[in-house]
């Protein structure tokens, strides 16, 4: 096996997707025989996925999204007790704010934005980027389309992005209340590691999920 160490006893198995195919449906709305066909609707008919279905009870909703099947039927071999969240459930689990928020989680080539006004969620998606200029784009359209102020919303960035890096100052410039999500413990604790805390801010939002 090319990681032995999955093969190991563990308290308990966390398991986080990021798959943009998602929807978030109110409680109410929620039909789980019919959350397959929702997808294929939405999204087009994929073979070899899985639809999963997942409560979060905190906002009334149901995030209904895709995986792999294949890799879906081996975590569940591995892994029997395994809990599964998707990227934008455990998002909008989030602590409050008062005003308007964009959360952003980057990686090499796509980044996903969770967007909520005073504690309600307006939307959640997945680019993808190859450039500093195309996540910017992105997110002053979402301003624009949702009507998020430039001045007054506060951008929580994690993920793989530098404070020196173009992207980050592209964002800084046009975004006056721009930060880092810190994951709330220091990882330069972590053997050798060289990367800064917020690299890691997504994977303690998902271990957070268990708590």
């Amino acid at each position: 096996m090319a990681h032995p160490e999955l093969s190991r006893g563990f308290h308990s198995v966390q398991v986080g997707f990021d798959h943009p195919q998602s929807l978030l449906v109110p409680f109410q709305l929620f039909d789980k025989d019919a959350a397959p066909q929702i997808m294929s609707t939405m999204f087009g008919k994929k073979e070899g996925t899985e639809v999963l279905s997942e409560p979060v009870k905190e906002w009334q909703l149901y995030n209904i999204y895709s995986v792999n099947g294949e890799l879906r039927n081996w975590l569940a071999r591995k892994f029997t007790s395994a809990n599964y969240y998707h990227n934008y459930s455990v998002s909008i689990r989030l602590p409050s704010s008062n005003g308007d928020r964009l959360v952003i989680n980057l990686q090499t080539d796509e980044f996903s934005i969770v967007g909520m006004k005073h504690d309600k969620l307006v939307i959640a998606v997945t680019y993808e980027y190859a450039s500093p200029s195309d996540v910017l784009y992105h997110l002053l359209k979402i301003c624009e389309l949702h009507s998020f102020s430039q001045r007054d919303t506060e951008i929580c960035i994690a993920g793989l992005i530098e404070r020196e890096s173009a992207l980050f100052r592209e964002i800084y410039q046009y975004f006056l209340h721009t930060s880092f999500r810190e994951p709330g413990w220091d990882a330069s604790n972590l053997g050798d590691n060289q990367f800064p805390n917020h690299f890691f801010t997504p994977l303690n939002d998902l271990a957070r999920c268990a708590s």
